[in-house]
């Protein structure tokens, strides 16, 4: 990430990190169990596009976590930066704790071959593409 950021802008970081991030996650859902899918979409064994879509999204991940901490410390006035980063810190930790039991949830409570891999993954591919959008109309 330093040497990435020493010639590469911030925002292409972010850009990068959520495009691959999404891409990621879309390959993580098991499209081949949507029966409403067209043929045509069934892609290769599941396991394997898993394994592919998990690192992809970890190579996102691993770049936009930080380059959205020193964007964050930059933004906030000095005096208040250990406060809102502590509650940044916080968040992500919360979500670490309880992201499993919703993960949990949503896989077992929802009805119906594969929809639940698609709420499970396609809620976060959708909040990734949101972030994407509002990048691109912040640029």
């Amino acid at each position: 990430f330093v040497v990435a950021s020493k010639w590469v802008q911030d925002r292409y970081l972010i850009l990068y990190a959520l495009v691959v991030c999404f891409i990621g996650l879309m390959l993580m859902i098991d499209w081949t169990k949507l029966l409403w899918f067209p043929e045509w979409i069934y892609l290769p064994p599941y396991v394997n596009r898993f394994v592919a879509g998990y690192m992809t999204m970890n190579a996102g991940f691993m770049t936009g976590r930080p380059v959205t901490f020193a964007l964050y410390s930059k933004l906030v006035p000095s005096q208040y930066q250990g406060k809102y980063l502590g509650w940044m810190v916080a968040g992500g930790s919360a979500a670490r704790t309880l992201g499993p039991f919703a993960a949990v949830f949503l896989y077992y409570g929802i009805p119906g071959l594969g929809n639940n891999l698609l709420v499970l993954f396609g809620t976060e591919a959708l909040f990734q593409l949101a972030c994407l959008v509002l990048v691109i109309l912040s640029w």
